[in-house]
């Protein structure tokens, strides 16, 4: 059964004065101090595998997000996701609150239409 909510956007965010978020974060030309590390598009958009995935990705990387979160500002996941069967839960599972959490990560949602 596929999941009803996918993942349009993803990706992790922090603005900062310094390079310290190279080379896991790349800098955003336009703006400068702010580093983006995109996560996504991975293999499968669903929900459940953009979890698996993104989760994988930040475990693998704990240390350095940790790193980061000292002198870092809007330190934060930005989530887009569309909806394709009226309201869904968007559940965040227990390990990847915990992994944001202790990293000093905020969370961000976005929803739109699925045509977006």
């Amino acid at each position: 059964m596929r999941s009803a909510l996918k993942v349009i956007n993803a990706l992790l965010r922090c603005t900062r004065e310094d390079a310290l978020a190279a080379p896991l974060f790349e800098p955003v030309d336009r703006v400068p101090g702010l580093w983006v590390l995109e996560l996504g598009p991975f293999k499968e958009d669903s929900w459940p595998g953009w979890l698996k995935e993104a989760y994988q990705t930040l475990a693998s990387n704990e240390t350095s997000l940790k790193a980061l979160q000292e002198g870092s500002r809007d330190y934060t996941l930005h989530l887009t996701i569309a909806f394709s069967e009226g309201l869904q839960p968007v559940i965040i599972p227990h390990a990847m609150s915990h992994i944001l959490a202790s990293c000093g990560i905020d969370l961000e949602l976005f929803h739109c239409n699925e045509e977006a």
